[in-house]
């Protein structure tokens, strides 16, 4: 329906496009938490950060 009246007009901008990969991409970040694929801050990243700060807690007593 939306598209029909969004083509219907023709307007400048398609926003029906925009509106549909906004959804797109919520569904699909959605399911990454869901099904527990964390490729960018996953339980590695959180380990290696830890130890990152962890270092550097240690060398500034140090100092």
């Amino acid at each position: 329906m939306l598209v029909l009246l969004d083509l219907t007009f023709k307007p400048l901008l398609y926003w029906f496009f925009i509106i549909t990969a906004s959804w797109g991409l919520g569904v699909f970040l959605n399911a990454m938490k869901v099904f527990g694929f964390y490729p960018f801050l996953g339980k590695k990243w959180e380990k290696k950060k830890m130890k990152e700060l962890i270092q550097k807690e240690k060398s500034d007593k140090k100092q």
